[in-house]
């Protein structure tokens, strides 16, 4: 950032700290500078917001919270003391009137320090809908009353949504503090995308390219200011998505090369963004790469390969994938899908990256086509979530893509094309003031998380089902703090555009006598075991849950 970059330079500047924009003339403001120049004031309410003011021009800048601000200072040995502060009388005029008093935000328990954080064995995530202060506060509820404690989306952390100027260096932090701060108040935890405009050079100036050193040391600037402003915050989860390249499109329609997709041009920036992380905290967990699995073999393995060979730096590898029936691995593209992991696994494992842990940064499923519909979408959202606990590749998570899509107008929603296609609620109509309702897949995955507290289980074993088969999946699970509590997870699988097939199943629940049986959006019905501990279920393509004990 290079307003931080230059205080040393900067002799005459001066810090008003106060509980809103302070709106001073520009009389008041020369009389300030004059008489506090070369110092900086330490002075702040609390719920203030932190502003610098060049005396040269009165260029005001937002600096965020006064925690930050004072960060920057001591650590450069500028400011004074609260004794000189009070032997600065103010002229008649200068003193600032805050608004009438409201009732103060609930504050957000403070974050531990970061070598105390913990991440969950298994991420549970939801992609928001790009941030929008006509539904955050909805959207927001809507994922906790899911029972999901992490999201991406909001805030968003797209490089040029907060770094603007003609020359760089103007940080917008005003919304993404107040959005982190909201986030917080509703116990969640951001796993940010630290994403870059899809441009060929910086946003605010073309001419530098991609493949300029001063565009990666741009970027590895931004991500060094993200982390070290909120490594803090009750809201940061530790764990840090980075851009890595789109390798599903990096090809035109031509089949030649996108330049700017090249590995040779991806990797030094997904390096620079993991310096800029771990300088400002070595603790947060980099997701490198974050490319789509949904192309052909020899497309995804030559671009990795050569990208191996550039010595990329991340903590977890991450992956996308969207729309592959959970049952199937693709013969042409066997790295898609949630089974289509084992092969990523395989794959890192030959290239020499067996120690890296995968992540699902972003997956999801289409619907209004001839695949998907909204049933089948929910189901596929819980099976994915259940095969992928169940496979033994070191999977850290799933980022779930997306809650709901938003368009201009109706006839934006359901087109082919448009976000709405994967959210698991209704479509949005901006401006409408009409809120997106909870479709299928939205209460399937509300019971996988409230009714179920599928999270509380760990997988033992799977006792049927295989990739490209039609036989049953079948997976034991037993709960963490009580191995003998035991959950079943049972469904026939859906193998291309098939209609999945219907079978009985038998489970024997012994020593257990009696079970619980749930279905995939929350009803529960008593079961008995016959004298061997058998219980019969129907398998069929929505998911159900046999349970034991409590």
């Amino acid at each position: 950032m290079k307003i931080f970059r230059c205080l040393k330079g900067v002799i005459n500047l001066i810090i008003v700290l106060t509980l809103f924009v302070p709106f001073i003339s520009p009389t008041i403001a020369v009389t300030l500078a004059k008489r506090l120049s070369g110092r900086i004031l330490l002075q702040v309410q609390a719920q203030g917001q932190a502003w610098y003011v060049n005396p040269v021009n009165l260029q005001r800048y937002y600096l965020g919270r006064p925690t930050d601000a004072f960060n920057i200072m001591r650590s450069l040995g500028l400011g004074i003391s609260n004794a000189d502060l009070a032997a600065i009388k103010a002229h008649p005029g200068e003193a600032v009137t805050a608004p009438p008093a409201t009732t103060p935000p609930t504050a957000p328990s403070p974050a531990p320090p970061t070598s105390q954080r913990t991440i969950p064995a298994f991420i549970y995530a939801m992609r928001t809908n790009w941030p929008d202060a006509e539904f955050n506060d909805f959207q927001l509820n809507a994922i906790r009353d899911m029972s999901m404690r992490y999201v991406q989306g909001t805030p968003s952390f797209l490089w040029s949504s907060i770094e603007s100027g003609p020359s760089g260096g103007i940080m917008k932090w005003n919304v993404t503090d107040a959005e982190m701060d909201m986030l917080s108040a509703k116990g969640l935890k951001v796993v940010p995308f630290i994403n870059l405009p899809k441009l060929t050079g910086l946003h605010w100036n073309s001419s530098i390219l991609r493949t300029d050193p001063r565009y990666r040391a741009e970027f590895g600037e931004f991500a060094y200011e993200v982390v070290n402003r909120y490594k803090n915050h009750p809201a940061w989860s530790g764990v840090a998505a980075v851009w890595g390249g789109s390798s599903d499109i990096w090809r035109d329609d031509t089949g030649a090369e996108i330049s700017w997709n090249q590995p040779e041009v991806v990797i030094p920036l997904l390096n620079a963004a993991y310096d800029g992380i771990k300088r400002a905290d070595p603790n947060t967990i980099v997701v490198g790469f974050n490319m789509g699995a949904d192309v052909g073999a020899t497309d995804w393995e030559q671009w990795h390969r050569r990208a191996f060979t550039l010595s990329p730096r991340f903590d977890w590898f991450g992956v996308q994938s969207h729309s592959n029936p959970v049952g199937v691995v693709p013969s042409d593209s066997p790295y898609r899908g949630v089974l289509g992991l084992t092969n990523v696994r395989s794959f890192l494992d030959q290239n020499g990256y067996n120690q890296k842990p995968v992540f699902l940064n972003e997956g999801g499923f289409h619907i209004f086509n001839s695949q998907f519909n909204e049933q089948s979408q929910a189901e596929q959202a819980v099976e994915t979530y259940v095969v992928a606990r169940a496979q033994n590749i070191n999977l850290k998570g799933w980022m779930h893509f997306t809650l709901f899509g938003s368009a201009e107008n109706p006839a934006g929603c359901g087109a082919v094309n448009d976000g709405d296609n994967w959210g698991i609620m209704s479509c949005y109509i901006k401006g409408s003031g009409v809120l997106p309702s909870p479709r299928p897949a939205y209460r399937a995955l509300q019971t996988l998380f409230s009714t179920v507290n599928f999270a509380d289980y760990n997988y033992e074993a799977t006792l049927s089902g295989a990739p490209n088969q039609i036989s049953p999946f079948v997976y034991r699970f037993a709960k963490a703090s009580n191995a003998s509590s035991k959950l079943w997870v049972i469904f026939s699988p859906r193998i291309g555009r098939s209609e999945p097939v219907s079978q009985d199943v038998s489970i024997n629940i012994a020593p257990a006598t009696r079970a619980t049986r749930i279905d995939m959006l929350g009803n529960q019905t008593a079961l008995q075991a016959d004298g061997n501990g058998n219980v019969n279920v129907r398998s069929t393509s929505s998911p159900v849950y046999i349970r034991t004990g409590l």
